[in-house]
């Protein structure tokens, strides 16, 4: 018999119309019944998931990893609001140690008719499966599995709003089927974010006064969402690098959201996030300067780096 564990932070999937019910009742109301299975259940919040905090997700991260420690289930099943749940699943694979599969999952639309039901069976499923323990945290919707390193909510309301590039898999008549590739994963110690981190899009015209705003608000950091691969004016260039040595700590990732960074002009002390969008470059960055550990952010840079080219 399987021992899931149930986390409950609320969301859409928590939702029965009128109010969001507790981790147990969610799943009787969802007629949610998975064979050779036993469940045990946690409340952790019950909010939409657009009123999460980095703080919120450090705390999550905690749960997680004290019900792996305490209970050993086989698979520990965090249900989540879908606006924010590719950050908090970032930041759980950051600070996750040990094998046990840990799956994110939500709904889009409310209710036992909705896709909620089918979304937590694909995870259970996904969880369960041997492979799923040497990929890191994952978040599974619409039949897909995502790493959380990757997964994107690209949709307002359709239920495949969940993309990533490269899938971990997909789901078919039961079965699933397994790319050949595992993710990269940042990993961190566990810490409460302190610093004060903000994000800079670029656009045409800029002049870069955006990005040297962080130095005169005294922050403790920035991501820069800079054009196409790593492209931008002499402007914007010069401004990052007075920030840098100002002593803000900048990151830079790309305004498409994916794909790889080549800087078209050096820049010392800068640090390149390919492949994160900058919800999760910012919480990458948060977390590296809560453990004092810029250095884990490099060594992953470039290894990813590496990887793309």
């Amino acid at each position: 018999m399987a021992h899931i564990h149930h986390i409950s932070t609320g969301g859409t999937i928590a939702s029965d119309g009128t109010q969001m019910l507790g981790a147990e009742s969610m799943i009787e109301y969802l007629s949610v019944h998975i064979e050779n299975t036993e469940w045990s259940h946690e409340d952790a919040d019950r909010i939409p998931s657009s009123q999460m905090t980095p703080t919120k997700f450090a705390q999550l991260s905690q749960r997680i990893h004290d019900a792996s420690s305490n209970l050993q289930p086989d698979v520990v099943l965090v249900t989540h609001g879908t606006d924010t749940m590719e950050e908090s699943a970032f930041v759980a694979d950051m600070f996750q140690t040990d094998s046990t599969s840990v799956v994110f999952t939500g709904a889009m639309r409310i209710g036992p008719s909705g896709d909620g039901p089918d979304n937590i069976r694909a995870a259970v499923r996904t969880g369960l499966d041997s492979t799923s323990k040497s990929c890191g945290v994952t978040v599974v919707m619409n039949q897909t599995i995502h790493a959380a390193l990757e997964v994107r909510k690209i949709h307002s309301t359709a239920d495949d709003a969940f993309y990533s590039r490269e899938p971990l898999g997909r789901i078919s008549n039961k079965t699933i089927h397994w790319r050949d590739w595992q993710p990269n994963r940042i990993q961190l110690p566990l810490a409460e974010p302190k610093h004060d981190v903000q994000v800079v899009r670029l656009f045409a015209g800029d002049t870069g006064e955006h990005i040297r705003e962080a130095a005169k608000r005294r922050l403790d950091g920035v991501i820069v969402e800079i054009f196409g691969a790593g492209n931008g004016s002499p402007d914007i260039f010069d401004a990052i690098e007075s920030t840098t040595r100002k002593g803000v700590a900048v990151c830079v990732t790309t305004r498409c959201g994916d794909g790889g960074i080549h800087l078209a002009r050096e820049c010392e002390s800068v640090i390149t996030l390919p492949n994160l969008d900058a919800s999760k470059a910012r919480l990458a960055l948060l977390f590296a300067l809560a453990n004092n550990r810029l250095d884990l952010l490099k060594t992953w840079s470039d290894r990813q780096t590496e990887d793309l080219s």
